[in-house]
C-alpha cells in the first residue's frame, strides 16, 4: 500500500509554475546535480580504465613470471639430474644408478611438457631431444619413442609461439 500512497501524493502535489522561484530553484538544483554527476563520471572513467588496464597488465605479468619460473625450475631439475647421473662420487650400486636414470627421465619429460614462453626456451628442450637421440644412437632405439615425443612437444611450442609462420 505505501506505493499507492506515494503515487497518490505525487499526483496531488502541485507543479510549480514555469518561471516561478520554486521552478528556477528546482532547475538549478537539477543542473548542479547533473553537472556534479558528469564531472564525477569524467574524472572516474580515466582512473577506472587505467586501473583496470594496470591490474590486468600486472596480473598477466605475474602469470608470465610464474610460468617462466616454472620452466626454469624444470630445466634446472633436469640439469641437476643429469649432473647427478655423471657424478663420479655418487653411489655405484645398481639401485642407485637406476634411480638416477629414472630421475633424469622424469625431469626430461617434465621439462618437455612444460610450455615454452620464449623462443630461447625451445633450445633448452632441444638439448633434451639431443640427449635422447645421442642415447638412442649409443644404446639403440628406446622402446617408448621418447625422441618422437620430444619432437612433438617442441613442435607444439613452435606452433604456440608462431615461429615459422609466414608473416
Amino acid at each position: 500500500m505505501p506505493n499507492a500512497t506515494v503515487r497518490a501524493n505525487a499526483r496531488t502535489t502541485p507543479k510549480p509554475k514555469p518561471g516561478s522561484a520554486e521552478s528556477i530553484r528546482r532547475q538549478t538544483a537539477d543542473l548542479k546535480f547533473a553537472t556534479a554527476l558528469l564531472k564525477a563520471s569524467q574524472a572516474a572513467v580515466p582512473d577506472t580504465i587505467e586501473s583496470i588496464v594496470e591490474r590486468g597488465t600486472a596480473k598477466r605479468d605475474a602469470e608470465l613470471d610464474a610460468k617462466h619460473e616454472l620452466f626454469g625450475r624444470a630445466y634446472a631439475r633436469w640439469l641437476r639430474a643429469r649432473a647427478a647421473l655423471d657424478d663420479p662420487d655418487a653411489d655405484g650400486s645398481e639401485e642407485s644408478g637406476a634411480a638416477r636414470f629414472k630421475a633424469v627421465d622424469e625431469a626430461a619429460r617434465a621439462l618437455l611438457v612444460t610450455p615454452a614462453l620464449y623462443d630461447d626456451e625451445l633450445w633448452r628442450k632441444w638439448e633434451v631431444l639431443e640427449d635422447y637421440v645421442s642415447a638412442d644412437a649409443i644404446a639403440g632405439p628406446a622402446t617408448d619413442n621418447r625422441a618422437i615425443m620430444a619432437l612433438g612437444c617442441i613442435k607444439a611450442d613452435l606452433l604456440r609461439l608462431g615461429i615459422g609462420r609466414e608473416a
